[in-house]
């Protein structure tokens, strides 16, 4: 370092001004005064050079991803449907269901699948569905109410349960919709049974149960039950 501040002396940038002393930009320091000072700069350069490249890689790492601004609120995770234990309904086998989707009327006769989804489509005449259901319901009950309105004629897939007839406290004639979440035929089949509930609220009790027809099926009965979609 002493030959930092003589080498200032012999460039004019400083000038001896008495011993131990020594005289920069016109000023008179003592000569440890200046030593300590070149030490500090020494110092200072190295510090400088050992953190100057961590702040540079600093400086060039990845902005924050959206919605991770500091100050920002992290987004909420989206809820997913509650899901209940599922258990098959004991109705699905009295009634031997093994496709859907199925209508029980009176617990004596049974319908299984619809025109709906075909109807859907345009494939058959519109009305179909709702008329073959009417059939069903006057071959079941033999009210006049449903007959008036039924063409009587043998509707297919119509079959006698082997139960007899039932009815509710009331005299209402029960009616289970057997539907599966993943069948297009049952969702094309519900406003229909809808449609039929606010016509004849009087004589019918609907009750739609959730009947897997695979593994896949029991976990999403499992959450339209949970939901409310399905009374069992």
């Amino acid at each position: 370092m002493s030959g930092f501040v003589d080498a200032m002396d012999e460039n004019g940038d400083g000038e001896e001004a008495g011993k131990g002393e020594v005289e920069i930009l016109g000023i008179i320091f003592p000569r440890w005064v200046a030593l300590l000072a070149a030490i500090l700069l020494l110092a200072a350069l190295l510090l400088l050079l050992m953190y100057l490249p961590s702040a540079l890689s600093a400086g060039r790492s990845s902005p924050p991803a959206a919605g991770n601004v500091a100050g920002a609120a992290s987004p909420s995770p989206v809820p997913t449907p509650q899901q209940t234990n599922f258990s098959v309904s004991p109705l699905t086998i009295t009634y031997a269901v093994d496709s859907v989707p199925t209508l029980v009327f009176g617990c004596s006769l049974m319908r299984v699948g619809t025109w709906a989804d075909l109807e859907y489509m345009g494939l058959v005449s519109p009305g179909m569905e709702r008329q073959g259901i009417l059939n069903a319901l006057c071959q079941a009950t033999g009210r006049t109410v449903f007959c008036g309105e039924s063409t009587q004629e043998a509707e297919p897939g119509v079959y006698d349960t082997g139960m007899p007839d039932c009815f509710n406290a009331t005299g209402k004639i029960p009616v289970i919709a057997f539907h599966s979440p993943s069948c297009p035929g049952c969702a094309a089949q519900k406003p229909v049974l809808q449609a039929l509930m606010r016509d004849f609220g009087g004589e019918l009790e609907m009750r739609y149960v959730c009947a897997p027809i695979d593994q896949n099926d029991s976990a999403l009965c499992a959450s339209a039950v949970g939901a409310g979609q399905f009374d069992e």
